[in-house]
């Protein structure tokens, strides 16, 4: 299960309803150019190892505040990013190592968060059968000015998979696959989907572009996912890991 911040500060927790149990047969049963959105109390139910295969797989956390916890780190590091390879085994000390040279109000946020990020490690790294991942942590600057276009930034990341996770601010925008053109979707390979990605018709009419929440984890296949960094003019903390 996902860290507990509220508890281990005293805090009042918010009411957790019964979550069913996943089945694998359910997981097996899925479209697997689909998402699917379990809980942190699912996914502990579950061979991880079944989930390889969905296009997004989304763990999304009802008690995350991490985010009010780490409001005063954003200040101090805005514009600052880091990236290494986190052993999977020793994801705490590793990751506790390089968010040292990030600057923390306290030393209990810098501890939540080295806990936070190695439950993602393990998490991802049990999906996707690696002992190692490389962590990329970004406090990133507010954008100026929005978008010119509805379209403007989507793309594919040239990886085939990729655990993202934004901790502070909005989340990362997405389209699902149902909602793309025929002609998007039937592209022969990746790099001709890059390329349509720059014309204005290929969303499906009444069709919504999706953001994910704060406090989410997210696990696509990158190189087929649209997707796009959100449009804040407030800053962020956005991480993301790549198989190594």
């Amino acid at each position: 299960m996902s860290p507990d911040f509220l508890s281990q500060l005293n805090l009042p927790t918010a009411h957790n309803s019964i979550l069913p149990d996943l089945k694998s047969e359910q997981i097996s049963g899925r479209d697997l150019t689909s998402e699917i959105t379990i809980s942190p109390a699912e996914i502990e139910k579950v061979d991880l190892s079944k989930l390889r295969d969905f296009q997004l797989v989304l763990i999304e956390r009802e008690n995350f505040n991490l985010d009010t916890l780490l409001a005063k780190t954003v200040e101090l590091n805005l514009g600052k990013s880091k990236s290494t390879v986190i052993r999977i085994e020793s994801s705490e000390q590793d990751l506790k190592k390089m968010l040292s040279e990030f600057r923390f109000e306290n030393p209990t946020v810098l501890d939540l968060l080295v806990k936070d990020l190695s439950w993602q490690t393990k998490i991802f790294g049990s999906i996707q059968d690696i002992k190692k991942t490389r962590v990329s942590v970004d406090f990133v600057l507010p954008i100026k000015y929005p978008p010119k276009t509805q379209f403007e930034g989507f793309h594919v990341d040239a990886t085939e998979s990729r655990c993202l996770c934004t901790l502070v601010g909005p989340g990362t925008e997405w389209v699902k696959e149902s909602s793309l053109s025929t002609d998007l979707r039937n592209a022969p390979s990746m790099k001709q989907k890059a390329k349509m990605l720059d014309k204005m018709n290929w969303l499906l009419p009444g069709s919504k572009i999706q953001q994910i929440s704060a406090g989410t984890v997210a696990i696509a296949k990158a190189n087929e996912w649209i997707h796009r960094r959100p449009w804040s003019k407030q800053g962020r903390i956005f991480v993301t890991m790549d198989p190594t």
